[in-house]
């Protein structure tokens, strides 16, 4: 399964520190994998952050 061009989204519009920040995850955290736990907060977040859902970010 390789992303066609045609699906590709480019940058996000997301504020990236601000989302880690609100998790408790360190940003100058370096070569440590998230766990499962921080890995779902983020993606939930960005997902919420690109839908509009939480007005902070």
């Amino acid at each position: 399964n390789s992303l066609k061009e045609s699906e590709f989204v480019g940058p996000l519009d997301v504020d990236l520190p601000a989302i880690l920040e609100d998790l408790g995850i360190d940003l100058r955290r370096r070569g440590e994998t998230l766990s499962v736990e921080e890995f779902a907060g983020l993606s939930r977040a960005i997902g919420a952050s690109l839908a509009g859902e939480d007005g902070n970010h």
